[in-house]
């Protein structure tokens, strides 16, 4: 089975000698087959050579360049892989039309859904009152779908609505989690983002920035411009219909991954993260054993079209069913769900 290989130390430099990738850091040289990667992660600080972006492109590795965080910055592509005129012309016209607000509404159900998922499974293992405020939580947020449902016209007068039914139960299930998260992580159950103020969220930004690059490689995958979205609204630079893609894996793949590292108090608290001004940032060991977890979830299998796929390829088939639908090949579209 094919992998994906992450390199996120400043200063390594990779090229490819015969039919190998090869690592040069700090003396050290390391070597993996071509015919063993899927996908290629560098953060930035790493050099590669033209060769190798060449000779991947060849062999349909996708190489992608990310923040030191993990946020997505570039994607090298074989040139096969871009998006047809028909896609891309679709999907701009399907923000005005009710295929927007459609798509809009599906991935907040699915983000919604996900949410009450996670909090069910913590309460299995849970008693007494952490258990029952847990299982009242999940029933709360997965309440909030009937507001969502009611939700109509055209996108850009119902955005804000859409977003505020998710965001509340958003609230709601980080709010949730602090029931379980041990106290000296310092986790007050609010998301903090730029900067993450504490080590629970410094591990859910990194965890999603790699679902979001994962997304974004799907979407330009499917002929989707990965800037035009629905739920998430355009900004230069921000990956929309990425983001919105997201949504539906964002729990399972990040959420599902952290929290046992910290429940199972894995995780130091001081030794594997680092503090800057007000923000915290993963480190070292830390990094590692995030990145382990949310590629163990990508290469999971799970139901997808009543079969067993791996997660890494029904995010693809879900951004090539966002392409299909806006160009009219099928007449629905219907979120990913975690089943739990």
């Amino acid at each position: 089975m094919r992998k994906t290989v992450i390199v996120d130390t400043p200063g390594v430099k990779l090229r490819v000698e015969g039919e190998r990738l090869v690592f040069f850091s700090s003396g050290r040289r390391e070597e993996i087959p071509l015919d063993q990667i899927e996908c290629l992660v560098v953060c930035e600080g790493a050099s590669v050579t033209t060769d190798l972006l060449s000779r991947a492109a060849a062999r349909g590795i996708a190489v992608t360049v990310t923040s030191l965080r993990g946020e997505p910055r570039a994607l090298v592509l074989p040139a096969t892989y871009g998006g047809t005129a028909k896609t891309r012309r679709e999907q701009l016209r399907a923000y005005d039309d009710l295929r927007g607000v459609e798509l809009a509404k599906a991935f907040a159900r699915a983000a919604i859904e996900s949410r009450a998922t996670m909090l069910s499974r913590l309460a299995r293992n849970r008693e007494g009152s952490i258990k029952l405020r847990l299982m009242d939580t999940a029933a709360r947020v997965r309440g909030s779908l009937r507001e969502l449902s009611g939700i109509s016209g055209r996108l850009d007068d119902v955005r804000s609505r859409i977003m505020g039914v998710e965001g509340r139960a958003a609230e709601e299930y980080f709010r949730a989690l602090s029931l379980v998260v041990p106290a000296e992580y310092g986790f007050r159950g609010v998301r903090t983002r730029r900067p993450p103020r504490d080590p629970l969220n410094a591990a859910v930004s990194f965890a999603n920035s790699m679902v979001y690059s994962e997304a974004f490689r799907a979407s330009v995958m499917a002929g989707l411009d990965p800037f035009s979205g629905y739920l998430h609204a355009d900004r230069s630079g921000r990956t929309s219909v990425s983001l919105d893609l997201a949504e539906e894996f964002i729990v399972y793949a990040s959420h599902r991954s952290v929290m046992p590292l910290f429940t199972k108090r894995v995780l130091d608290p001081e030794g594997d993260f680092t503090r800057r001004g007000e923000g915290v940032y993963l480190r070292g060991r830390g990094r590692r054993l995030v990145v382990e977890r949310v590629l163990e979830a990508m290469e999971s299998r799970v139901e997808y079209r009543g079969e067993s796929w791996r997660l890494r390829d029904v995010i693809l088939g879900q951004a090539r069913a966002i392409a299909a639908f806006v160009r009219g090949d099928s007449q629905a579209y219907e979120p990913w769900r975690w089943r739990g």
